[in-house]
């Protein structure tokens, strides 16, 4: 008994600095990095140098790999020694016994854990201690790397591949996420972040037409009475036709007048304009400053606006503050008949009623899809016949389809 409590003594401080390094690896992996910069941004202790050893993975996790490679390494070494030593046994079968349940236990299996359930407070407290680790430990972590980029280069393998996953890597991962702890609406949410690099600006625009916008020679007054209509926050400001946006208003900007008989130009912001073939990410950065843009097309017309809730609601779905009323976009009538809203997306409706409707990059929505087959503005009762749907415009304008009534025939929907 006295032998084996000298044994755990000498091999104690290989399994606390195993269990350190383990712990510290998965409290990294399992942090809260957006309030880790807020902790760091308010000088929380240990913040800045934990948010500094984050921002370089590749040293973080080798040092950690190698800390507890060289921990097991030391207490498997001095455990073999010492049982040889003490004993005519067989130390390999001594050490399964005994020294694998205690390094995979005390050593891996409690410190994760623990790691992961206190991760954004652990983090913390191992930053200083980590760092320190880091340095002592660089010789040898900075000779794999040469080794492992040495190795790379001669299987064929990209030297300078990131830490990092790419896009593509996530996107293969996906499918075998499910039945996983991913959940459907996390899996939607992570593929339409995939997917935004890839959407630009012209695919996701709010046209003209939709448009609230006031002129830019009315006074205060009516901008104020406008925000109060429309709940909007800011409107666009134009010069003479909507087709000539010249700026934009804030709700607030009204408030900071010093009279509400001044015209909007004199309290307006100069309009942000973008172009139609914009990226949605790059689009996404600035609209942190400007949180709305003007679209414009390649001859300079204005296309339309987009605002920052237009962009995030591509990422995370409807938006819908106090001031938004419900959506109708789609309403049904009997069994294989239905009014929707002729600005309602080929994809979406394709996909709600199974339907032959045949996508184009020419249009997007139901009423693009009726203009471009009918070649004309249709009036209110004009129909077509299409792949066996009836489509019949319920309400239109002189110049746009507001709703169509569709009947669906010899189909069961």
């Amino acid at each position: 008994m006295i032998t084996l409590a000298i044994l755990l003594c000498l091999i104690a401080p290989f399994l606390l600095a195993e269990a350190f390094f383990s712990s510290s690896e998965i409290a990294f992996l399992s942090a809260n990095r957006p309030r880790l910069l807020k902790k760091a941004k308010e000088n929380i202790p240990g913040a800045q140098l934990a948010k500094r050893l984050l921002s370089k993975p590749e040293t973080l996790f080798s040092t950690t790999i190698v800390g507890t490679t060289l921990a097991i390494s030391c207490t498997t070494t001095i455990s073999t020694l010492f049982i040889t030593k003490q004993f005519s046994y067989d130390p390999e079968w001594i050490n399964l016994l005994i020294l694998t349940p205690l390094i995979l236990i005390f050593g891996e299996f409690v410190p994760k854990m623990v790691g992961r359930s206190h991760s954004d407070k652990m983090i913390l407290l191992v930053a200083k201690p980590l760092n320190f680790a880091s340095v002592i430990l660089s010789p040898i972590t900075k000779s794999l790397a040469i080794y492992a980029k040495i190795l790379g280069k001669i299987v064929g393998e990209r030297a300078e591949k990131s830490f990092f996953l790419s896009r593509e890597e996530i996107k293969a991962a996906l499918p075998a996420s499910r039945g996983s702890d991913v959940t459907p609406s996390e899996r939607i949410l992570i593929e339409r972040i995939l997917e935004f690099g890839k959407i630009t600006v012209k695919e996701m625009f709010r046209p003209l037409i939709d448009v609230i916008a006031i002129e830019e020679n009315a006074n205060l007054e009516e901008a104020v009475k406008l925000f109060t209509e429309s709940g909007h926050s800011r409107l666009p400001v134009y010069r003479e036709r909507i087709d000539c946006i010249v700026g934009v208003i804030q709700g607030f900007d009204c408030l900071k007048a010093a009279s509400l008989k001044v015209p909007v130009h004199t309290a307006m912001q100069n309009a942000h304009f973008v172009p139609e073939s914009k990226p949605l990410d790059e689009l996404l950065l600035e609209l942190k400053s400007r949180p709305m843009a003007i679209i414009v097309d390649e001859y300079g017309g204005c296309s339309g606006i987009i605002t920052m809730e237009d962009v995030m609601e591509e990422v995370v779905g409807e938006i819908e503050d106090e001031y938004d009323e419900p959506p109708k976009l789609f309403r049904q009538i009997s069994e294989n008949s239905f009014i929707v809203t002729a600005r309602m997306e080929i994809s979406d409706l394709k996909e709600l009623l199974g339907i032959p409707l045949p996508e184009d990059d020419d249009y997007q929505t139901l009423a693009g899809f009726l203009l471009k087959r009918m070649q004309k503005i249709p009036k209110k009762w004009d129909s077509t016949l299409i792949d066996g749907v009836e489509y019949v415009v319920q309400s239109a304008t002189d110049r746009s389809i507001e709703e169509v009534y569709l009947i669906i025939h010899n189909k069961k929907v």
